[in-house]
């Protein structure tokens, strides 16, 4: 059965009527008698593969992205290989990626560009793939802001728990690792090291973290693991080498995590907030103190006060001793007993805030 519009052979049955999949037009049980045809009909389609693709080429430049996926969709059903509409597909998916749905979007337009490519004699390879890698830069760089900025309000918004906060900041790490991937192949593809500068970028960000308040004065610093920290800081130091390859004046500071700007009676107590103490009791804190109401109440409390009495304690050799000897030792000897006992507590991702 050929469709007479645009000379498909594809159709669903829907209820009494035939619909051709390719241009919907649907036609009555007598329609579809007169359009069968005996033997076997090969069908040139040139003519609906360039409808498609045109249709789906001018929905992404006025950025109507679901729609340009679409067509190019249809497209490929009748033509998988395709260059052109492999890279609509994948252009139209990066672009039109949102915060909820951006790791499968920023993959599937890596997937979809590298599939355009293996259907390209060598000689139309290099410029499909220049095409493709400002598409890939410009697409993460707009998505990894949009990320970014949404997770930043979400985490110092006083309408979400802390739990929440917690898997809002993990989402945006696995995304941000999907477009550091995602602009290394642009750099694979195009050798333009301005794409490495931008995952240097997202990297650096990742590792600072971002500030998270429990709606009040409370504060963490939500950044990566110590173990992601170490593999990030690497991967800045390779990037760095290659971008110097071009630019040998390039340079870029080391990343360090975002301490939370605050002074504390433990801290002033010791003299050093990275005191095996201060570790502990900060491990304490984000890990099982945080988990109550009472106990963000209290943490509360001790952002407010804490300030004036550390600074008191500072400035008395005496009442450091006295503080530390009559509070800090119980209380850390306290924090390391109750991290001992719910070690699954423990073993949460760590925040981490000044002391």
């Amino acid at each position: 059965m050929i469709c007479e519009l645009c000379s498909s052979n594809s159709f669903t049955k829907a209820d009494e009527f035939y619909q051709c999949d390719f241009c919907r037009t649907k036609y009555t049980g007598a329609q579809a008698k007169n359009l069968l045809v005996e033997g076997t009909v090969k069908v040139d389609r040139t003519d609906e593969v360039e409808k498609l693709l045109s249709i789906a080429s001018n929905a992404f430049e006025i950025g109507h992205h679901d729609e340009a996926n679409e067509y190019a969709t249809r497209t490929l059903e009748i033509d998988p290989e395709n260059p052109r509409a492999w890279f609509l597909k994948g252009a139209s998916a990066g672009h039109g990626a949102t915060v909820e749905n951006g790791l499968v979007k920023i993959r599937e337009m890596v997937r979809s560009f590298e599939r355009g490519a293996e259907h390209l004699p060598s000689n139309e390879l290099d410029h499909y793939k220049h095409e493709c890698a400002p598409s890939i830069s410009s697409a993460v760089r707009s998505k990894y802001n949009e990320s970014s900025r949404y997770v930043e309000a979400y985490l110092v918004s006083k309408s979400n728990d802390w739990d929440s906060r917690e898997t809002e900041w993990q989402k945006h790490l696995v995304q941000s690792q999907e477009m550091m991937r995602a602009v290394e192949m642009a750099y694979r593809f195009d050798g333009d090291s301005e794409h490495l500068k931008l995952a240097i970028q997202i990297a650096s960000e990742n590792i600072r973290g971002a500030l998270a308040t429990d709606g009040g004065v409370f504060q963490h610093t939500k950044s990566v693991s110590p173990e992601e920290n170490e593999r990030l800081l690497t991967e800045i130091g390779r990037w760095k080498h290659l971008v110097q390859q071009d630019d040998p004046t390039y340079d870029v500071e080391t990343p360090t995590k975002f301490k939370a700007k605050a002074c504390f009676v433990v801290t002033a107590a010791l003299g050093n907030e990275d005191a095996p103490a201060v570790v502990v009791l900060r491990r304490f804190r984000d890990t099982i103190l945080v988990r109550s109401a009472a106990g963000r109440q209290f943490t509360n409390w001790y952002y407010r006060h804490g300030p004036q009495a550390a600074q008191t304690i500072e400035d008395s050799l005496v009442l450091r001793g006295i503080i530390a000897a009559i509070l800090v030792a119980p209380a850390t000897l306290i924090a390391w007993t109750a991290l001992k006992l719910f070690p699954e507590s423990h073993r949460r991702p760590t925040e981490n805030s000044a002391r």
